[in-house]
């Protein structure tokens, strides 16, 4: 979002600006020429006046009869706005009102519900606590361990907190979570992050890479930790419902899948959902025309190895070359 605003702002700069004539060459090996010095100090000349009539202007607004009579208007309106920002009530209602304005009702609505759902306990939309706890408590017939693989690069401590929570949080519990870091030395609290939730749970298991080998090598260092039957793959700013692993188990017990993927939506700074991705049915057609399982993306084990893991060639597009190569190997995919 920031390199596209600053990429618009060079922009209308660019197409809104005055023309002006190309600047002379002021300095030559080194020295200020007569020129250019002739020029500088048209240039102060030029922004000494501009400077004056500013304060000119200024002068005259101030002093005008029209300012004085509204000084008290203006001081009891700064007044209040003080006010309103100090009542958190008033600071919740303006942003409804700009999110009202920049969104529409419905949207605002929506949202206004997302958060008292959450304050009474509702985590995930349509499912209430006591359908977490229902789920937590539910006994498979099979008994299956995700490995959830995260190679971690200079990863925001906001970001690795919230993932290593949403992980813990999963309704499922028989999970590992493998993280590989190939972060440098001038990011060393990823590995505390790390080491301190992998005291706090043995699922969590942390491995300091010695070299930052690219995205296919660090996360085929964390498959090379894992012991589960499946191998669950996300990115290190990602998070997961709590309710991931659970569905992803309902589905291997009932189709025996060899991967499965999940539906997915983007996070705002805020933390508002704002672009959401609703998958179709595996459909080889739509994968040869983009890569739209993504994550989550949930892997045989021995499927994976069988095909060798990630391919270095294809870093950035890592994901895609491994779906296609999944896909010709099977097509329960799920």
């Amino acid at each position: 979002m920031s390199i596209e605003k600053h990429e618009k702002t060079e922009h209308e700069a660019a197409t809104h600006a005055p023309a002006e004539k190309k600047p002379i060459k002021r300095i030559t090996d080194g020295v200020i020429t007569r020129e250019s010095y002739e020029e500088l100090w048209q240039e102060k000349q030029a922004l000494e006046q501009r400077l004056a009539l500013v304060e000119n202007q200024y002068q005259t607004v101030v002093t005008s009869r029209f300012w004085r009579l509204t000084k008290p208007f203006r001081v009891t309106v700064d007044a209040i706005k003080r006010l309103l920002k100090k009542n958190r009530y008033t600071r919740k209602a303006a942003r409804a009102l700009i999110c009202w304005k920049r969104n529409g009702f419905r949207y605002t609505m929506r949202r206004v519900k997302f958060k008292l759902a959450s304050r009474r306990g509702v985590h995930v939309p349509g499912y209430t606590h006591a359908d977490l706890e229902h789920q937590k408590s539910t006994q498979f017939e099979k008994d299956i361990k995700f490995s959830i693989l995260v190679p971690l690069y200079n990863t925001p401590d906001k970001y690795l907190e919230e993932l290593i929570q949403s992980v813990r949080a999963q309704t499922y519990a028989n999970w590992e979570l493998c993280l590989a870091d190939g972060s440098d030395a001038a990011h060393p609290n990823v590995e505390k992050i790390a080491c301190r939730y992998a005291a706090l749970d043995p699922r969590v298991r942390y491995q300091r890479l010695d070299t930052n080998e690219g995205i296919s090598k660090n996360t085929n260092a964390c498959a090379a930790m894992a012991t589960g039957d499946y191998l669950a793959f996300l990115d290190h700013d990602d998070l997961l419902s709590p309710i991931a692993l659970f569905m992803n188990m309902q589905a291997i017990v009932k189709a025996d899948p060899d991967m499965l993927y999940s539906d997915e939506d983007h996070l705002s700074l805020k933390g508002a959902h704002v672009f959401p991705l609703h998958k179709p049915d595996w459909s080889p057609d739509l994968l040869y025309s983009q890569m739209y399982t993504c994550h989550l993306m949930v892997v045989r084990k021995s499927l994976f190895e069988q095909i060798g893991g990630f391919d270095s060639n294809f870093d950035g597009s890592q994901d895609y070359d491994l779906v296609l190569r999944i896909s010709e190997q099977t097509d329960r995919i799920y």
